[in-house]
């Protein structure tokens, strides 16, 4: 009786060290985990968030496509926070497209960890793990395109704000959306490419370059820009949509009145 009590107190011993060692094992990676989700813009993190962002940009696609056949906008009744309102709505309504849940948010506070002051605040933003501070959130600017002042705008305000580390201090990427409100879409696309060449080689490391997120969506765009080495670099991709056909200028809507 006695050597079968032993018995049994030895494999109880050694279900417990088991159980133990699986739970080091598992604490371990989480640990691990967490601590390659605060490495910043590493190739690790690079991996975990591309498939993630990926898929948002497919959505916002999707929901472009949405826009154009449900919107329409009167040239002196709208702006840019109503894009990009209606943009993030779509975006919200149709989540359940995605693969995972993401979580989308509008004027998030970048902070500086210095000065604890806002930095800017970022048009769209996608939060999909929990546990992660707001600077890994995905993070997307939106600029009206149209004339040349506009199209600065979208380099100087929107696209140097994420080279500069305002934006996704401590991602590997970034997203751009223009709202092309006038004019013609690919005129629009080469005086982009055209002003981002011009920028220093020091902040700007790759061209304006067309990548396909889908095969039937044409105006997509990628350039890689070399910052700050304690930052890392950056990927931005850029999404144009084409608004030219559902913003009604104040001349086609006295024709109608």
């Amino acid at each position: 009786m006695k050597e079968k009590v032993g018995t049994k107190q030895m494999r109880d011993m050694t279900q417990m060290s088991l159980w133990r060692i699986f739970g080091k094992v598992i604490f371990g990676e989480w640990l691990r985990m967490l601590k390659i989700d605060r490495i910043g813009a590493s190739q690790f993190e690079h991996t975990i968030v591309y498939p993630i962002f990926t898929d948002i940009l497919i959505l916002m696609i999707y929901c472009y496509r949405e826009i154009l056949s449900k919107e329409t906008y009167d040239e002196e009744n709208y702006n840019e926070d109503i894009l990009r309102n209606d943009l993030k709505k779509y975006m919200e309504i149709n989540q359940k497209k995605l693969l995972r849940k993401v979580c989308f948010r509008s004027e998030s506070a970048t902070v500086d960890e210095k000065t604890k002051k806002t930095k800017g605040r970022i048009d769209i933003s996608a939060f999909y793990r929990l546990g992660l501070p707001s600077e890994h959130d995905i993070t997307f600017e939106c600029k009206r395109l149209s004339k040349n002042k506009k199209n600065r705008d979208y380099i100087n305000e929107g696209l140097m704000d994420f080279v500069n580390g305002k934006y996704a201090e401590k991602m590997p990427l970034g997203g751009m959306v223009g709202f092309v409100e006038k004019g013609n879409i690919s005129t629009i696309c080469a005086d982009l490419r055209k002003k981002i060449h011009k920028k220093s080689p020091t902040k700007l490391k790759g061209e304006f370059t067309s990548t396909k997120i889908q095969d039937d969506f044409e105006h997509s765009y990628k350039s890689e820009h070399k910052r700050n080495n304690k930052i890392g670099n950056i990927t931005i991709y850029h999404l144009l949509f084409d608004y030219t056909g559902i913003i009604n200028s104040t001349q086609e809507s006295l024709k109608f009145n």
